[in-house]
């Protein structure tokens, strides 16, 4: 199955609602993540759980030769962070459907990921 997308909300003066009253989605650690990145958006991420969870960031570059280590964000039980933003051209995919999104994974449903683009 394809990754499961997180919709990115353009936060504005009005507000965006955070967490289940906004656009929150659920884990899949099946098929994982992807999210539309242009280098100005921001990932929460919540563990709902009480075990700690692992968030993992591809990087899918290279330098000279070199792969680029992913990044990878421990939740600990019921902890809120918020990560980013990511540069294009270290966390986008370059070719494919999934060209201009970075894929995000997760270990676990406990994890709740929301996006916003800061304009």
């Amino acid at each position: 199955m394809p990754r499961v997308d997180v919709p990115v909300v353009t936060i504005t003066r009005a507000g965006a609602l955070l967490g289940s009253l906004g656009s929150e989605v659920t884990g899949d650690a099946a098929n994982n993540h992807t999210m539309k990145n242009s280098g100005v958006e921001v990932l929460g991420l919540r563990n709902n759980g009480a075990t700690t969870r692992t968030v993992t960031i591809p990087t899918p570059k290279t330098v000279d030769g070199l792969a680029i280590a992913d990044r990878t964000v421990q939740l600990l039980a019921n902890e809120h962070k918020i990560v980013g933003p990511f540069p294009e051209g270290t966390y986008d995919q370059a070719s494919g459907t999934e060209q201009g999104q970075m894929h995000i994974d997760v270990d676990h449903a406990d994890v709740r990921l929301q996006a916003w683009r800061i304009p």
